[in-house]
């Protein structure tokens, strides 16, 4: 028998409707605070203040069955400050913590005010956005220190960074370098660089000098393919000999260092002009080095009433391109870290700022008189790759917590 067109069919009835969407929104917001229970990423004493909220937040539920859309509805608010909070805290968190605390009393005022209007959670995260606020403005005022002591040292080291990187860019557009050579650029030659940097500056005519030589050194020892090279090697070299005996008694090298590297030198010209009548472009690359034992370098120093670890890497690394280095140069001003240091647990930092000198990202911690991290892009980087550090995510915690339901298995059914 046909149904009465006029009979609303009860799944369509608008109370019906509003019961599914009800039960359905109560079901999601259950599973979203299980998934918070699980989240490793928030320590377990805010895990357990979220879970004080569940009673609350279902009872809003039934009010407002779409609030975990409105990413401004107060009850999503109040839930993403408290995971915004989380970032920087570790298992080590205890309830006397500042931040903890803060939590904590936002919870207990829900729970206290909280019957049908949704004034109290507005109110709170409202209060607590308000802290995240200030305390962002307290760890950057503590930082101040940090950053003045870093960025003196990359004053006072830039001349040596300079004459680095002068020698760095030509070693590395050459295929072969004579051993001794490269270790004589790489130690005293940089030397004398930085002493004409500090005392004439970098477009000095005595800088252009130090770099001519060094041009000319390494020109030399390349293979003399060419009768014209032979001849030219063979004028030049009284000159070129009295620069850089010049260059490495400016730098202080010992006398007796100083003879046996020119001893070296003569050698090393003898192979050049052979290897050129030999008809050779090029000499063998000798065997590489054994690797150094560390990748990093690592020195800690003293920034006011606090201490600043400096990690740059200790030779350069090989290894295909893997996102790293992009995530790292995707990092602003408030990204938080977990890395590694030492025999110590791992430790939260955020990036509070990063050096228009020498690109170094300076990290802090909420600890009051914590370490800091100043650490070079390619240093961060490598340590990901190692698994030594990782980029928080920081998500808002409703919308993670959605993702990561979206993402669970389904049961089978």
């Amino acid at each position: 028998m046909p149904g009465n067109p006029n009979v609303i069919p009860l799944q369509a009835h608008p109370r019906a409707r509003s019961r599914d969407e009800g039960g359905a929104a109560l079901d999601v917001v259950s599973q979203l605070f299980e998934q918070a229970g699980r989240d490793a990423a928030l320590p377990a004493v805010v895990r357990a203040e979220i879970a004080r909220l569940r009673i609350a937040t279902l009872r809003l539920a039934q009010l407002a069955p779409g609030f975990l859309v409105q990413r401004m509805h107060p009850a999503r608010r109040l839930l993403d400050a408290i995971g915004a909070a989380a970032l920087g805290l570790d298992e080590s968190a205890q309830a006397e913590d500042a931040t903890v605390h803060a939590i904590a009393t936002a919870v207990h005022a829900v729970l206290s005010d909280f019957d049908a209007d949704p004034a109290p959670f507005e109110n709170t995260a409202a209060a607590l956005e308000e802290f995240l606020v200030q305390r962002t403005r307290e760890e950057d005022e503590s930082a101040r220190p940090l950053i003045q002591a870093i960025v003196q040292r990359e004053t006072a080291d830039l001349p040596r960074r300079a004459a680095q990187e002068e020698v760095e860019r030509r070693l590395g557009a050459r295929l072969w370098v004579p051993p001794a050579v490269r270790a004589m650029l790489r130690g005293p030659w940089v030397a004398a660089l930085a002493m004409e940097y500090r005392q004439y500056g970098e477009g000095s005519v005595q800088w252009h000098a130090r770099v001519r030589t060094m041009d000319e050194l390494l020109w030399s020892v390349e293979p003399k393919a060419s009768a014209e090279g032979r001849r030219r090697l063979a004028a030049v070299l009284p000159d070129l000999v009295e620069a850089i005996a010049a260059g490495l008694q400016r730098s202080e090298v010992p006398a007796d260092e100083l003879d046996l590297f020119l001893s070296s030198l003569v050698d090393s010209h003898a192979q050049a002009m052979k290897a050129g009548q030999r008809g050779l472009v090029l000499v063998p690359e000798p065997a590489p080095a054994e690797p150094p034992s560390t990748v990093f370098c690592a020195e800690t120093f003293d920034a006011g009433a606090r201490r600043v670890e400096e990690i740059r890497l200790a030779a350069a690394r090989g290894g295909a391109p893997d996102g790293c280095d992009e995530a790292v140069a995707r990092l602003r001003a408030g990204a938080w870290i977990e890395i590694q240091r030492g025999a110590r647990a791992a430790a939260c930092k955020r990036l509070v700022w990063s050096s228009p000198i020498t690109g170094a990202l300076l990290f802090a911690g909420l600890a009051s008189g914590s370490i800091g991290v100043s650490i070079m892009p390619a240093a961060l980087a490598e340590k990901m790759r190692g698994g030594e550090a990782s980029i928080l995510d920081a998500t808002p915690l409703v919308e993670r917590m959605l993702l990561a339901l979206a993402a669970a298995p389904r049961p089978q059914g």
